[in-house]
């Protein structure tokens, strides 16, 4: 076993990701100095509307019930956060994740193509106002891989980090 978890050390440590995080900003430093001046938060409603915010927070506790009633009333309040501020990327990414999943958890047959381009969609406006949001790129990946298929478009965030 020690030396399974050696090996997956130096590939982690190997990774292009990585070394490039650790050369570009000194292992970390730049990541904490942004986290400390507040450039790492939700640049949008979490300070700027917090009632967008609050509505965002419990469609996240309707997703995390992953069942068909919770993941259909986590849509309706990132809509209704939407709707307070239409630049709050992580109510796009909600969405997404609901989507992203109510074809497996939904109480009635849904087919995927009804589900998974509209996963899509939300995922590509929240990148349109923030394409930094790893929320939205992890939403885009999920869908790239479990619906279209599409391997190649997987390969996009990693070959940005390199």
């Amino acid at each position: 076993m020690q030396s399974l978890g050696g090996s997956l050390r130096s590939q982690v440590d190997g990774h292009p990701c990585r070394r490039n995080r650790d050369r570009k900003n000194g292992g970390g430093h730049v990541a904490r100095e942004a986290h400390r001046s507040g450039r790492a938060r939700d640049r949008s409603s979490a300070d700027g509307n917090p009632a967008a915010h609050q509505l965002y927070l419990k469609g996240r506790d309707f997703w995390n019930k992953r069942t068909d009633e919770g993941l259909r009333n986590s849509i309706d309040y990132f809509n209704q956060a939407i709707e307070k501020d239409p630049n709050y990327a992580l109510a796009y990414t909600g969405i997404a994740d609901s989507y992203d999943v109510l074809f497996f958890y939904s109480a009635v047959r849904i087919r995927p193509k009804e589900v998974f381009p509209k996963a899509k969609r939300a995922t590509l406006k929240a990148l349109a106002i923030d394409n930094t949001l790893a929320e939205a790129h992890n939403a885009l990946a999920y869908a790239l891989f479990e619906y279209y298929w599409d391997f190649a478009g997987l390969k996009y965030p990693i070959m940005a980090c390199a």
